[in-house]
């Protein structure tokens, strides 16, 4: 995901972004950073490339997320959800 809206003004790298995830303890900080983060770089891209998509929430990630450990099966869904929804950008014009 973060490959496809690294446009050089992207930040963190798709690296970082994923390899900080497994550093043991730094990444229940990370994923928090991450995944909310994704959203906003998210909007970001869009509104730079002019791509006619709606914008993707932050409220809607969080929920997933928190949702994973509180309702695993709720989780699921809204994840699916969230990925159903950054999809709908795509073809994304990947450089």
């Amino acid at each position: 995901m973060w490959s496809a809206i690294n446009d050089g003004q992207t930040s963190p790298t798709p690296g970082k972004a994923v390899g900080f995830l497994f550093i043991p303890f730094f990444s229940i900080y990370w994923m928090f950073v991450v995944w909310p983060g994704y959203a906003t770089r998210y909007n970001a891209y869009i509104q730079r490339h002019g791509i006619q998509v709606p914008p993707l929430g932050q409220g809607l990630i969080i929920g997933a997320m928190v949702a994973n450990f509180v309702f695993p099966l709720a989780g699921v869904i809204l994840w699916a959800i969230v990925i159903a929804k950054a999809n709908q950008a795509w073809p994304l014009p990947i450089r």
